[in-house]
């Protein structure tokens, strides 16, 4: 199997419910969580580094909810757009 393969089945089990499965998930992405909150820390400027991570980690979250392999996009675009919308999103309501 593929790590591809292996991949989708994680999250699959994830979306199914699977806390540790989520956990992975999340500890498998946190790299970019931290890479989008330090790029866009100057849309929220009143947020601290670890807040804009937990605001990744909640877009991070909802990506894996709405996740769908069918449509042809890998997972990874997918949770970007998320990740990033909820940093940017922060800063918004900043």
């Amino acid at each position: 199997m593929n790590k591809r393969q292996e991949e989708l089945e994680l999250i699959i089990k994830a979306q199914t419910g699977d806390d540790k499965a989520k956990a992975e998930v999340i500890e498998k992405y946190m790299r970019l969580c931290h890479k989008l909150a330090r790029k866009f820390a100057f849309t929220a400027a009143s947020f601290t580094h670890d807040d804009l991570v937990q605001e990744g980690i909640i877009g991070l979250l909802q990506a894996l909810q709405t996740y769908d392999p069918s449509h042809g996009t890998v997972f990874m675009t997918w949770a970007y757009y998320h990740v990033r919308g909820s940093i940017v999103g922060a800063g918004r309501s900043d």
